[in-house]
């Protein structure tokens, strides 16, 4: 990685990491056609003004295991649609932290960081989750 890439990394999750202390939510951007039917190939996502290539957990065993086990490029996230809630998540079995955005109709609501084998229930009810990796802890 190149020292501006690596550079742009170290403050971007610095940055998001912020936004969770001061508990400000990330500016995400919602392409219309990720609203549309989950299963769709090549979407991208914005949070904070950078690309994501979304993955969807469109099935049931994909949403019961979500990151579990499972290790996902830094530029990629996993997207859970379901009926409107409050969601609890954990990250069991998991060897890396992550990231969880919480949306209700496109809008956020709740943002929080996990690190392995913990919990979290979010604070408002949504219809859609995001999580990607934290990769500012690789070097």
């Amino acid at each position: 990685m190149s020292n501006v890439n690596k550079d742009f990394e170290e403050n971007y999750y610095e940055n998001l990491s912020n936004n969770v202390i001061r508990r400000e939510f990330p500016k995400v951007t919602i392409l219309d056609n990720l609203n549309e039917d989950i299963g769709k190939d090549n979407k991208i996502l914005k949070i904070n003004g950078r690309n994501f290539k979304v993955l969807y957990a469109d099935k049931f065993i994909d949403r019961a295991r979500g990151l579990m086990f499972k290790d996902i490029m830094h530029n990629e996230a996993l997207i859970f649609k379901y009926m409107f809630r409050k969601i609890h998540v954990h990250t069991y079995f998991m060897k890396y932290p992550i990231y969880i955005i919480f949306l209700n109709d496109g809008k956020v609501v709740d943002f929080t960081h996990l690190k392995p084998w913990s919990t979290y229930q979010s604070k408002e009810y949504s219809n859609m989750m995001i999580e990607f990796k934290d990769a500012s802890f690789i070097k």
